[in-house]
C-alpha cells in the first residue's frame, strides 16, 4: 500500500486550534520498518508542520477537551452569595457563561436537576438570564445549576447553588428562667427567649421588665447574648440589678415588645412583636427554726 493509518488518542487535557505532528522527524519505525517491493527502506522525513503536504496544512483538525466554564451567580437581576435566601418571588435567574472559541451560545438552566420552563437562553458577552415563566412563589429549597455546550461536544456544568425562598415570618417560642429555681433573693437574673428560626436584630430595647415588690434602684435590661453567634434562635437576656432589693413575694417577669428590628435570614420581621415571658419571684424571708425532736 502508498497508504499509512495513524490512529490519535484524544485524552483529557489535550488541545490544538490545528493538529499537526511535532517536528520533521516525528515519524519513528519504533523497531519496525517501512520499504518498497524492493526492499528499498523508505524516507521518513516529514513535510515542514504547517507547510504543504503536512498534517495541518493537508486537515483543520481541531482538538478541545476544555468544557465552557458556566456558573450560577444572580437572583432577581442581582448577584448574590449562596447560599441565598429570599421572602422575595424568584423571577430570574443568571450567572457567567463560557465565550471561547467553540463554545455555544445556549445556556441550560437546571433547577433541582430538571430543565426550566423555557428551557434555554443565550450567552451574550459572557453572561446570561433566564426569565421563569412561573416565578418560585412558595417557601421552599431549591438547587440551581446549568449547562453549556461546545462544537466539540464538551459539556460545561455549573456548580450547584443553594436557593431558598422563606416568606414566613419567625415567632417567639418562649422567654423561660435560667435558673433552676423560680425562687431567688437578688440578682443578677437571666431569661433564654427561643425563636422559631435563627433571628439577628435582637437589641436591649426590644424587652422590658415588668416587676412588683422591688426596692432600691430600678432594675434594667443589661445585656442580650446570641448563643454561637447571630443570628440565632436562642438568646440569653441579663438584668442589672445592682442595688435593687426585694421585698418577699416580689417579683420580676421578662417580656418582648417593640421587636420590629428583629428579622430572621429572609429578613421577614417577627411576628407577633410582643410575648409574654416567665417570672421569678422573691424569697426574703430566712427559715426558722420551728422545734427540735429526738
Amino acid at each position: 500500500t502508498n497508504t499509512l493509518t495513524f490512529d490519535y488518542q484524544v485524552v483529557a487535557g489535550n488541545s490544538s486550534a490545528d493538529l499537526d505532528y511535532a517536528s520533521l522527524t516525528a515519524l519513528a519505525l519504533n523497531g519496525g520498518s517501512i520499504a518498497d517491493a524492493a526492499t528499498n527502506a523508505a524516507a521518513l522525513t516529514l513535510a515542514v508542520p504547517g507547510a504543504p503536504g503536512s498534517l495541518g496544512a493537508n486537515k483543520a483538525l481541531v482538538i478541545d477537551t476544555t468544557a465552557p466554564l458556566v456558573a450560577v451567580t444572580r437572583v432577581n437581576g442581582s448577584v448574590r452569595g449562596f447560599p441565598y435566601t429570599s421572602n422575595a418571588n424568584v423571577s430570574s435567574i443568571g450567572g457567567s457563561c463560557g465565550t471561547d472559541p467553540g463554545d455555544v451560545n445556549t445556556v441550560r438552566p437546571l433547577i433541582n436537576g430538571s430543565g426550566t420552563t423555557p428551557a434555554s437562553t443565550t450567552c451574550l458577552s459572557g453572561s446570561w438570564t433566564l426569565t421563569l415563566d412561573a416565578p418560585l412563589a412558595s417557601d421552599g429549597t431549591w438547587t440551581l445549576s446549568a449547562t453549556q455546550v461546545d462544537a466539540a461536544g464538551n459539556t460545561g456544568t455549573a456548580a450547584n447553588q443553594i436557593l431558598t425562598v422563606d416568606k414566613t415570618p419567625p415567632s417567639v417560642s418562649s422567654i423561660v428562667r435560667m435558673g433552676a429555681v423560680q425562687l431567688v433573693k437578688s440578682g443578677p437574673l437571666s431569661w433564654m427567649v427561643t425563636f422559631s428560626e435563627p433571628v439577628s436584630g435582637v437589641v436591649v430595647s426590644n424587652f422590658v421588665l415588668v416587676t412588683s415588690g422591688l426596692g432600691g434602684t430600678t432594675p434594667t435590661v443589661g445585656a442580650v447574648t446570641a448563643s454561637g453567634g447571630s443570628p440565632s434562635a436562642t438568646w440569653t437576656v441579663t438584668t442589672s440589678m445592682a442595688g435593687t432589693t426585694g421585698t418577699n413575694n416580689g417579683s420580676v417577669g421578662l417580656n418582648l415588645v417593640g421587636a420590629g428590628s428583629i428579622t430572621d435570614v429572609a429578613t421577614n420581621p417577627v411576628s407577633p412583636t410582643s410575648f409574654t415571658g416567665q417570672v421569678y419571684s422573691f424569697d426574703t424571708t430566712a427559715p426558722v427554726v420551728t422545734g427540735v425532736s429526738s
